[in-house]
């Protein structure tokens, strides 16, 4: 029998989102950052391992059970980690793409890196909706969803290996893919008009302004009208829509609070983590909990 690694993939997931990842992880965090950033640092290695392995139990059983964010263990340990007590937002303005990326071509870059991708974009992506037969444009979708996540290809998006390949695309096609990458994934409300307006705090500079293209794919049986998308805007003046998805929008406090939890819990690699990083690094987090609310809608 082969024995099992203490830091295995868990066999038990909390039920309302069992198709999460390493979000489910106990992951060591960063001293050196904690250091730098820390007004007031613990004096040493070993105490401050032990106290990021209380607050991170601590912090299980706060999305594992539905407790209040606001819970004071957490936030008390929180505090003494430097962790920060609310997300600030990215003062950078937006990456312009230079053309309209192709429909398929963050599919075949991630594709070529990582082959098993589809499968585990399903999950982390689709929640509830990955058991089922889906038509290949909404395998493209979570593909392009889960694209820029830094846990696709050991630690780095695929996007940095895929920039350095030998026959990597021409320069125009890695600017465009750095542009949407930078482009925070959003839920939207969207007008008749087409218009986009962000229905979760967003920084000013990643609102689209004009034109939106794309062709957003529809869950099956949902009928939601909200979508949730990275947007960036592009050199001729109009917006492009990556990874677009129609759902029903989830109440917006609890969605909120679980990706303020997700904020708190990446804040522990790297302090200064913006809002806009949290929404950049790990969409599919937003993604699966507004699959999995619409599931539950039309259900």
């Amino acid at each position: 029998m082969i024995p099992t690694p203490p830091n295995a993939w868990p066999t038990e997931r909390p039920e309302p989102d069992c198709w999460g990842g390493d979000e489910y992880l106990f992951d060591r965090s960063n001293y050196e950052n904690h250091c730098a950033f820390t007004g007031q640092a613990i004096e040493n290695l070993e105490a401050y391992d032990q106290l990021d392995r209380r607050f991170m139990k601590r912090w299980f059983e706060v999305v594992n059970k539905g407790l209040d964010r606001a819970d004071g263990a957490l936030q008390e340990m929180a505090h003494l980690l430097g962790l920060p007590a609310t997300p600030h937002h990215d003062k950078r303005p937006s990456k312009i793409a230079p053309i309209h990326l192709e429909a398929l071509q963050v599919w075949e870059m991630l594709e070529n890196g990582v082959p098993d991708v589809v499968m585990i974009a399903l999950d982390r992506v689709l929640g509830p909706y990955a058991d089922e037969v889906l038509h290949r444009d909404l395998h493209r979708i979570a593909v392009e969803a889960f694209a820029f996540s830094p846990t696709v290809d050991i630690g780095l998006p695929a996007t940095k290996r895929w920039a350095q390949d030998v026959l990597r695309p021409s320069p125009e096609i890695r600017a465009a893919m750095r542009a949407f990458e930078h482009s925070p994934a959003m839920l939207w409300e969207v007008t008749e008009q087409g218009e986009c307006t962000p229905l979760l705090p967003l920084a000013d500079a990643y609102c689209p302004s004009g034109s939106v293209l794309g062709e957003p794919q529809k869950l099956p049986r949902c009928k939601g009208e909200t979508l949730v998308a990275r947007i960036a805007p592009i050199k001729d003046g109009t917006w492009q829509i990556l990874g677009g998805l129609w759902v029903h929008a989830p109440p917006l406090a609890g969605l909120l609070e679980r990706l303020e939890l997700e904020h708190l819990r990446l804040s522990r690699h790297e302090r200064r983590l913006t809002w806009e990083d949290l929404l950049r690094f790990r969409a599919e987090l937003l993604y699966r909990l507004c699959a999995t609310y619409s599931a539950q809608v039309e259900n």
